[in-house]
């Protein structure tokens, strides 16, 4: 069984430079939980009031100083010599970690972690800090884990303008920093922790089908959480870092006895090692089954003796149990921990175990993992969209409400939704929403329709019939329209995560900026809403950035899909009428009953009978409990969505016109948890324009034509009236290559989520 160690140094009082407040607190708290409920064998905290490291003889002071922690580092993964080598206390198969909170510095090309006696003359600061690599270096030499995990909560100011410093990848390392070079980390005092060791403390506690089992799944949620931490208490964007090497690790089960890892991670890392031992790759199926004895013992053991036949040479026994003692494990008898040079050993045939063979292959192995750049994944059918399942996903709370025909808050609900998170590189991550299957009502009742035409003189409304069932698959949706932080990512080749990417075009060219909206959006007034609903995610310093891309196209919206598509390896698409309108209005359908709860055999009554489809009416007639104009209920007001203020839907009074976007998330989202759903922008839907419904797909898939050149666009933008911004409100554009600054999209894709 694998070893757990943790090194933990946190710094809050400094000598020379200003203290921190909570740096002490994240060491210990992280200390903690490692030690009593991830039960690692060994954690050693370094700070101002830990105790004495007592398994050192004699006991070894914790202050976290720079002199006391190389002297212990020396004591306890000695360096040996020349002609003496040491053991290390650890071996291939264990784990050590390492993190650190305090200042931090960036000088010379080398990151420096400040200690408490640090000098704060640059000329010294080579002499009185500890520079990450040296750390990194001395541990993975010395140590012997095979897996080295640091965690770094410190700035990385650079003392050298202009000068942005990468980490260096070292073999069997994992570095996770909390912020990229030449940026800043945050301490929050709402929290009592730096917001990356928050992070990191809150993510490994989450246990369950949405944990953070594996190095992949950490560093994803780690660069979403902190983002989201920072906004929600008003600090600036903090993106944390990740360098790993080799890349395989990211897959590794960081604890696998305290946080377990789910059934689709053993089932992804088995048809891998399958896969790969099927190709020829010994190395890597070795590897993989190794991490899978703990789960499915007897197949990972039956498919490393497999392999071992194919590759050890004719005269090694292979062992057909496990051995017991340490004596079995190495083939020899060791009282010292003291190996001389001189030592040799007549080369003789020999039974080895499994244990010391993978001791011995993984030198060999290291050259091979490391040029190995494919994740592990398994790969679906694209066919099996009725599948889909919100597993192995994060998720997240938040409030909606509903309001009366006055726009008068009537009701507030907590939910939680379930989603995945793209990474698009450069700190842009796009948040896919899982939408359930269901039926709803599609279109507006007769009743309305008339009520409507009478209303607003308009006989617009009529196209919005006939009203019909529609029953959808699951599928995910991009929880705001697309950002033009998001579309940049994707269209500017200059970008890191995009510049290796020759081949993302696939028929048209986009220009990475063609929104009108450039300006950082401080001068609009943001909703009474504010505070109470938890809004909006990034505090009061939003960015252009964070607006929805307009200037687009229904061909451009095809062309980022399709490029999002191949960036990703996943089926990314634009909204199918009925699936915009299914995910707006947010409420399916509660299913028919069986005959047997019925109590009959007749044939089971409509929505409308059975009451679980309620037409829009006014409060005056009792409400409604489905089949709100909004899903906020009965009207909007300029408090809850993004449109011309001016006008009003109900018996609500006059709001806010903005004249301009407002950043994405601004506003409360509707019950599967998507925002801006109602105004901000239209956005285009995959469907070709038809005058009403007769005809429509029951299906939820996108209705097209022969020829068709005109498309659909729904939800209303910041321009229009609040009618224009229903749910079930149809628009369209003279055509597919119109484009202005009231459109945009948001993106769907129908397959789940599977790296």
């Amino acid at each position: 069984m694998a070893r757990n160690w943790a090194i933990c140094i946190g710094v809050s009082k400094y000598k020379f430079h200003r203290s921190l407040k909570y740096a002490h607190a994240d060491a210990q708290e992280l200390g903690q939980l490692l030690g009593e409920k991830a039960k690692f064998e060994k954690v050693y905290i370094f700070s101002e009031d830990s105790p004495s490291i007592d398994d050192l003889n004699p006991e070894f002071p914790s202050s976290p100083e720079r002199s006391i922690i190389l002297e212990w580092l020396g004591k306890r993964f000695p360096t040996g010599s020349p002609r003496k080598r040491i053991r290390p206390p650890l071996s291939l198969s264990d784990n050590l970690w390492f993190f650190f909170s305090g200042h931090g510095w960036e000088y010379g090309g080398q990151h420096y972690l400040l200690l408490s006696d640090t000098s704060t003359n640059p000329a010294f600061l080579a002499d009185t800090a500890i520079s990450v690599e040296r750390i990194r270096e001395h541990l993975r030499r010395y140590s012997g884990a095979g897996n080295i995990i640091m965690l770094i909560d410190a700035c990385r100011e650079s003392g050298e303008k202009s000068l942005a410093t990468s980490f260096d990848k070292q073999q069997g390392v994992i570095t996770i920093a909390s912020c990229e070079s030449t940026k800043f980390s945050y301490e929050i005092d709402e929290l009592k922790h730096g917001s990356f060791t928050y992070a990191l403390l809150e993510s490994l506690q989450q246990l369950g089908e949405n944990n953070c089992a594996t190095v992949e799944r950490l560093c994803r949620r780690l660069r979403s959480r902190v983002r989201e931490i920072n906004r929600q208490y008003g600090k600036p964007l903090q993106i944390p870092y990740t360098v790993i090497e080799p890349e395989s690790k990211y897959h590794l089960f960081l604890l696998p006895d305290y946080i377990k890892p789910t059934d689709n991670d053993i089932a992804r890392l088995r048809e891998e090692a399958y896969k790969a031992e099927a190709e020829g790759d010994y190395k890597t199926a070795e590897i993989m089954w190794e991490d899978l004895v703990s789960f499915n013992r007897d197949e990972a053991l039956k498919a490393l003796r497999r392999i071992w036949q194919k590759t050890l040479p004719p005269q090694t026994l292979i062992p057909q149990h496990e051995p017991e003692t340490e004596e079995a494990l190495t083939g020899t008898k060791s009282k010292s921990n003291v190996v001389s040079d001189s030592t040799s050993v007549q080369p003789q045939p020999r039974v080895i175990s499994r244990s010391s063979f993978l001791k011995w292959l993984a030198w060999a192995s290291l050259a091979f993992i490391a040029v190995m750049t494919g994740s592990i994944i398994v790969k679906r059918d694209n066919s099996q969209d009725s599948d889909i399942k919100p597993e192995d996903n994060q998720t997240f709370s938040f409030e909606t409400v509903k309001v009366n025909n006055r726009g008068e808050i009537t009701s507030r609900e907590t939910k939680t939704a379930s989603y995945f998170s793209q990474d698009l590189g450069d700190g842009i991550n796009l948040d896919m929403v899982y939408i359930p299957g269901g039926s709803f009502m599609m279109g507006t009742e007769d009743e309305e329709i008339e009520r409507l035409v009478k209303k607003f003189n308009s006989d617009w409304f009529r196209r919005e019939s006939p009203q019909h069932q529609v029953t959808l698959k699951p599928f995910y949706m991009s929880k705001y329209p697309i950002t033009q932080g998001q579309w940049k990512a994707v269209c500017e080749a200059d970008l890191s995560e995009i510049a290796q990417r020759t081949d993302l075009k696939v028929k048209e060219d986009l220009n990475p900026e063609p929104s009108d909206f450039k300006e950082n959006p401080q001068s609009f007034s943001f909703p009474n809403t504010r505070g109470k609903l938890d809004l909006p995610e990034y505090g009061d310093n939003p960015s252009y950035l964070d607006r929805p891309v307009e200037q687009i196209n229904w061909y451009q919206a095809k062309e980022f899909c399709a490029r999002l598509s191949k960036l990703t390896g996943q089926d990314y698409r634009l909204p199918s009428e009925a699936q915009w309108e299914y995910a707006c209005r947010a409420e399916p359908l509660d299913p028919p009953k069986s005959p047997l709860e019925r109590g009959t055999s007749d044939p089971p009554k409509s929505p409308l009978e059975r009451g679980t489809f309620t037409p829009f009416s006014p409060s005056s007639q009792g409400g409604a409990r489905r089949g709100f104009p909004f899903y906020f209920g009965e009207t909007i007001t300029s408090d809850l969505a993004n449109y011309n203020g001016n006008y009003t839907y109900a018996d609500e009074q006059k709001g806010i016109y903005r004249s301009e976007t407002t950043p994405v998330g601004m506003f409360p989202p509707n019950a599967f948890g998507l925002y801006d759903m109602h105004g901000n922008l239209w956005e285009w839907c995959e469907d070709d324009w038809h005058e009403n419904y007769k005809g429509a797909p029951n299906d939820g898939s996108a209705w097209k034509s022969p020829n068709g050149n005109l498309s659909i666009i729904r939800g209303g933008s910041f321009d229009d009236n609040p009618n224009d911004c229903r749910s079930a409100y149809r628009n369209y554009r003279l055509a597919r290559d119109d484009f202005d600054h009231y459109c945009g999209f948001r993106v769907v894709c129908v397959l789940p989520r599977t790296s």
